[in-house]
């Protein structure tokens, strides 16, 4: 998470979406982001089915998406497909 930091990836995102995260790594996560790069309102979203956990989701890369964090709430905005 240090070497994320350090990119300023997480400075330059709008929220974060994981795949499954044991305890002690969501522990290091809130460390990371929260504490030592001050981003308190950082919205993250966890244990996620995408990518290759069954049952498998793809997340469009570039697809414009919603993170509603008062609803607990993943949507994306517009299509996948370019026609």
């Amino acid at each position: 998470m240090r070497a994320f930091a350090d990119t300023g990836m997480f400075r330059q995102a709008k929220g974060l979406i994981c795949t499954n995260i044991r305890k002690e790594e969501e522990a290091q996560l809130m460390k990371v982001i929260c504490e030592e790069e001050g981003l308190v309102d950082f919205p993250i979203l966890a244990n996620i089915d995408f990518g290759h956990r069954t049952p498998m989701m793809v997340i469009p890369m570039g697809a414009l998406a919603e993170l509603d964090c008062d609803n607990a709430k993943f949507t994306i905005l517009e299509s996948a497909v370019i026609e």
